[in-house]
């Protein structure tokens, strides 16, 4: 299993605060993510902006 840096949770936050995320906040949280993290990100952007 691959190592994730972000919980379920954190993921759920980078979801909720997406649409007001500064540039900066969002280029650290991805330089952050493991590829699962960013697979989980973006299921979870898609299941919530469609």
């Amino acid at each position: 299993m691959a190592e994730t840096c972000m919980t379920e949770s954190e993921v759920e936050v980078f979801v909720d605060n997406f649409k007001g995320m500064l540039w900066d906040d969002m280029d650290d949280a991805l330089n952050c993510m493991s590829k699962d993290d960013m697979v989980a990100v973006i299921k979870a952007l898609k299941k919530r902006f469609g």
